[in-house]
């Protein structure tokens, strides 16, 4: 399986339009894996940029794959965006800890402020700063043990 990745504040990631899961060892529980960049951390970067994240004719929001395509062609090196408050890129998993020769989370962009929720039906991807809620069908949800 063939993954983009996109580089924000020096954090490199994968952006799909798929869910990256992994199972936790310990407890068996299903976990939204951080070597993913999620709905809520692109709409942020759409926002300061002042871009729009959905389409204009016909209206419909962009897929991550989409607004992960449209950085990479205007930001082919990656992004640095120039926000001075620190805490509204820790809240948003945006901060770089530079931890070096360690995959940790903090070298992942630290924990983001968010909280997923999943059902039979559907999957939720929930940014409580903001309060918008992200859909996704599980369909599109894969598992994997990638961490």
């Amino acid at each position: 399986m063939d993954f983009n990745t996109f580089t924000i504040n020096g954090i490199t990631k994968i952006y799909d339009d798929r869910i990256i899961c992994r199972i936790n060892e310990k407890d068996k529980n299903e976990n939204i894996s951080l070597i993913q960049w999620l709905p809520f951390q692109f709409e942020f970067v759409f926002k300061v940029l002042k871009m729009s994240t959905s389409e204009k004719f016909p209206p419909r929001k962009y897929t991550m794959k989409q607004m992960g395509d449209i950085l990479k062609d205007l930001f082919p090196n990656g992004l640095e965006l120039d926000i001075d408050d620190e805490n509204e890129l820790k809240d948003i998993g945006l901060f770089k800890y530079n931890i070096k020769d360690e995959i940790t989370p903090l070298n992942l962009g630290g924990f983001a402020n968010f909280i997923p929720k999943t059902d039979i039906n559907t999957a939720y991807i929930i940014n409580p700063s903001n309060k918008d809620e992200k859909y996704f069908t599980k369909k599109d949800l894969i598992n994997t043990n990638l961490y």
